[in-house]
């Protein structure tokens, strides 16, 4: 009858060691949710450039070309096509 009773005990102490495995399992997967979130938010992806701004940042300051020798043609939100009448040999090859 002493086994009976040395079973039942091992069994209940088995399943709170499950409980605090399961729990302790639990607090960690939390801390690595947040620590996710934290690095999400302070690596947050920059918002899209404009074409207006491409044609500022690679025509006018990158290539160097003047104003007036660039004519912008057509603007969309994801596109921009200029004509540019300046002699630049990196122009040339595009």
């Amino acid at each position: 009858m002493s086994g009976i009773v040395e079973r039942g005990a091992g069994a209940g102490s088995m399943r709170a060691v499950g409980a605090l495995a399961l729990y302790k399992f639990g607090i960690h997967e939390l801390r690595a949710y947040a620590r996710a979130v934290r690095w999400r938010i302070s690596h947050e992806v920059p918002d899209p450039l404009a074409p207006m701004d491409v044609y500022r940042l690679f025509y006018l300051d990158f290539l160097g070309v003047p104003e007036g020798h660039c004519e912008v043609v057509e603007v969309t939100d994801r596109a921009l096509v200029t004509r540019c009448t300046n002699a630049c040999p990196i122009l040339d090859l595009a």
